[in-house]
């Protein structure tokens, strides 16, 4: 078998090369690229160089019927797109072209961490942030989710991210909630019609653990979304995570379904609609939570 998925780990895709098979494994919401080549009738397995620890990566052979070169793309939080050029059995590929960067990411570091949800579900996020940070409760973070159509949240480069907010010192970070593509089918499946509060928990849970690392505060947190998962924030508009627990403004609503203790006065949080927000090249609907 040349690859078996697991609970954490989902085939992103595969290209044959001559002799070779190029084996692109989503482990973890990270990529992992594998050449796989079989040799007396078995199969060995090495690592793809070049690739960084939290990127987005893609690799395709240039042409299977005539060699084992490779076209390499990689991106992450950090890292505007860059094609590369190899061959298995060499070392790292070569860069062949970069697309600009849009901010200054020196001193910036990625990071990813992982909290239980209120069923007990382990939820992962990313956080982009400047290296040594204090947790002093007192960083600005912006928090983001999707969890929709079975599409992952994979780390990507974003230039008014990165310049609007992660220059200016900001705390960034995604969560890899229930609903999308993260963990294949059954992770967009466990978050679809009447568990669809799962992923609005998975959210809450994420945004407690900034809290309960010290890394944010409610009066420094603010959080955005896309598409489908915009619904979700607007229905629970006034969630935000105190000291405890969050706060939820639409308590046990049909389209909510949210369990937790509603007590917006308290969190002193109100919903604003907001302009479309980009993501992977298209605009949608958005809305997040602004202190007063």
């Amino acid at each position: 078998m040349l690859f078996e998925p697991t609970e954490r780990k989902s085939l992103a895709g595969f290209s044959p090369t001559l002799h070779h098979v190029l084996v692109n494994e989503l482990d973890n919401v990270k990529n992992r690229v594998y050449v796989l080549t079989r040799k007396d009738g078995t199969w060995t397995r090495e690592a793809l160089p070049g690739a960084p620890e939290f990127g987005t990566v893609t690799a395709s052979a240039v042409d299977d019927e005539e060699s084992d070169d490779y076209f390499m793309t990689v991106t992450d939080y950090l890292t505007p797109t860059s094609l590369s050029l190899g061959a298995v059995g060499k070392d790292a590929p070569e860069k062949l072209k970069q697309l600009p960067a849009f901010f200054d990411a020196k001193g910036l570091a990625v990071s990813q961490h992982e909290v239980a949800s209120k069923d007990g579900t382990r939820i992962p996020y990313f956080q982009v942030a400047r290296e040594g940070l204090a947790l002093d409760g007192k960083n600005p973070t912006l928090l983001y989710g999707y969890g929709g159509f079975e599409l992952p949240m994979v780390p990507g480069y974003s230039g008014g991210v990165g310049s609007a907010w992660l220059e200016k010192g900001g705390v960034y970070v995604v969560a890899n909630i229930r609903g999308g593509g993260e963990f294949g089918p059954r992770w967009h499946k466990a978050a679809l019609k009447a568990n669809r509060h799962k992923g609005y928990e998975d959210f809450i849970a994420v945004a407690e653990d900034l809290v309960r690392r010290r890394v944010t505060s409610t009066p420094t947190w603010a959080s955005r979304a896309a598409a489908t998962a915009a619904s979700s924030w607007a229905t629970c508009s006034r969630c935000a995570p105190t000291s405890s627990a969050p706060s939820c403004a639409s308590r046990r609503s049909s389209t909510c379904g949210a369990t937790t203790r509603c007590s917006p006065a308290r969190a002193g949080w109100t919903s604003t609609a907001t302009p479309t927000t980009r993501r992977s090249g298209r605009s949608s609907r958005a809305s997040r939570r602004t202190t007063t």
